[in-house]
């Protein structure tokens, strides 16, 4: 899912700059719990997966962070026992007409006393880190509430069958026909009713990097609307969902032994902190 048309790094001088904004050269701001109380030792860095810059909240929870010249990414917040964040420095503005407009740059980078609120994690998802005696089984996707989109890099089921590794990878395979609709997710511009078959290949794809599934159900990237091929060809019919099972299935067993782990804080499938902080790709 993260081959999208967001952006999480623009760079200055391919855009228009507001003439009524000063930009800083730099981030700031404080970050708070839900209660106002200030949270020193933040992780706060740029979300970018090529060599970050980063820094740490101060015990008043103020964090400035020093960027390169011409280039602005969104921030990820990171501390044990708080739920990670990703927070946007940006946004454009769209005209009417669909094309991107001016670019306007949110308070972290136009003043020096904006509050970020880290919400806790709760006891039931932080203690979850060990799942040894925590699995959830892949019966439980039709309960999931969050797909990484964006930001939502928050459910507590999702990642709880992400962190399970390889071991129940055959389950969620077999879950690629199962068309029970998420009662509580919705994903605009990118699927939108989701379904436990849709859901599960998600959970794959954020395990597994460079899964070739358009490959796989002899289909390619639409030029008009990228990764909507895919959606038409699974909800065409379901023998079209039993194909991708299949070749999957085969495409895994083929390449099972030349996975190997990989350390990363950014999700596959989402622009985030990935809570499982790694995936696996096959060894070249």
């Amino acid at each position: 899912m993260r081959k999208r048309t967001f952006i999480s790094i623009i760079i200055i001088s391919v855009l228009f700059l507001s003439c009524s904004q000063k930009v800083n050269d730099y981030y700031s701001g404080f970050v708070v719990d839900e209660f106002g109380k200030p949270i020193a030792d933040v992780l706060i860095e740029e979300n970018t997966e090529s060599n970050p810059l980063k820094t740490y909240t101060n015990k008043s929870g103020f964090f400035k962070l020093n960027r390169i010249e011409g280039i602005i990414c969104n921030l990820r917040l990171m501390k044990n026992g708080y739920k990670s964040d990703t927070i946007s420095t940006f946004k454009i503005r769209y005209e009417s007409t669909g094309t991107d407009g001016d670019t306007e740059y949110l308070s972290l980078l136009t003043s020096d006393t904006t509050k970020i609120i880290l919400q806790k994690q709760s006891n039931d998802f932080y203690n979850a880190k060990d799942l040894l005696a925590k699995d959830l089984l892949v019966s439980e996707i039709k309960d999931i509430k969050e797909i990484p989109y964006i930001q939502n890099c928050n459910d507590e089921i999702f990642w709880n069958l992400v962190k399970q590794g390889k071991k129940n990878i055959p389950d969620l395979i077999n879950k690629l026909t199962d068309k029970t609709v998420l009662k509580e997710v919705y994903v605009p511009m990118f699927g939108g009713e989701y379904t436990v078959a849709d859901a599960s290949l998600v959970i794959l794809n954020e395990k597994i990097k460079g899964i070739p599934i358009f490959e796989l159900i002899g289909q390619k990237v639409s030029e008009e609307c990228g990764y909507c091929a895919y959606w038409y060809y699974v909800r065409e019919k379901t023998e079209n969902r039993i194909h991708l099972q299949n070749n999957l299935k085969k495409w895994y067993e083929e390449n099972e032994n030349k996975l190997v782990w990989v350390e990363s804080n950014s999700s596959l499938t989402g622009d985030c902190f990935s809570p499982a902080k790694g995936h696996y790709e096959i060894k070249k």
